[in-house]
């Protein structure tokens, strides 16, 4: 079997391995990363150089799986910016919009599941234990919003949301075993949430990366195809659109 976890350099996608790892340890593992230098190792694993804004490195993912020709068991999204250099901070006020920022995150926290899903479509067709998941945000929840800014965070999170439920309408006319989920990992101590911790302590539960990764398979291993194309909390509760 074969897992695919990109983003995987650090955070969340490294604990996940970490523990898919020691979960099924005869398994295959592509691991994504930004600035990968592609190589195998002796282990079963595949370091793949993926960059959300180029499609080339999606299709060059696929043509990974067709050498393998292994089933999918995990294919797990962990993609997501919140700031950098284009980005800087989320917007909190409309007059902050620029458009150039706002379709950078869309490029980064949106497209990337349709992405895989367009070029990995074959083999997710093929893998009846598939479980697909993408880690989203409940700020990307349009009934959970009732501060407003971070706009483009926000709007990029519910359209990966909207990606995923379409995606899993697609897919279960061919593989109606398959489970396809949105998660909201919650607040969890990474690079990605550094400048935000110091006040979210006071409001939420931080976690750790090895937490949050145990969450999210848990999560993932309750649900059923029943599930699919649903968005839910890390703690297991189903979250409104």
């Amino acid at each position: 079997m074969l897992n695919i976890i990109t983003a995987a350099a650090d955070g969340i996608g490294l604990a996940l391995y970490e523990l898919l790892k020691r979960k099924y340890p005869e398994d295959h593992f592509i691991l994504t990363q930004r600035n990968a230098l592609n190589k195998t190792t002796s282990d079963k694993i595949i370091f793949h150089k993926l960059d959300a804004t180029e499609e080339t490195d999606f299709s060059e993912l696929a043509n990974i799986c067709e050498k393998l020709q292994l089933k999918i068991r995990y294919c797990i999204n962990t993609i997501g910016l919140l700031e950098g250099p284009i980005l800087q901070k989320p917007e909190r006020r409309i007059t902050e919009i620029c458009v150039e920022k706002m379709l950078h995150s869309f490029h980064v926290n949106s497209l990337p599941i349709l992405l895989l899903g367009k070029h990995l479509f074959p083999y997710f067709k093929k893998s009846p234990s598939l479980k697909l998941i993408q880690l989203s945000a409940k700020l990307g929840s349009i009934t959970d919003n009732q501060f407003g800014g971070w706009h483009s965070y926000r709007m990029a999170k519910a359209a990966g949301n909207m990606a995923l439920k379409n995606l899993s309408i697609e897919l279960k006319h061919y593989n109606p075993s398959a489970i396809c989920i949105s998660v909201h990992p919650g607040t969890t101590d990474t690079k990605f949430t550094k400048n935000y911790l110091e006040t979210a302590k006071n409001k939420y539960q931080i976690h750790s990366s090895k937490n949050t990764a145990l969450n999210i398979i848990k999560l993932a291993e309750e649900r059923s195809p029943q599930d699919s194309g649903s968005f839910f909390n890390w703690d297991g509760t189903k979250l409104d659109f």
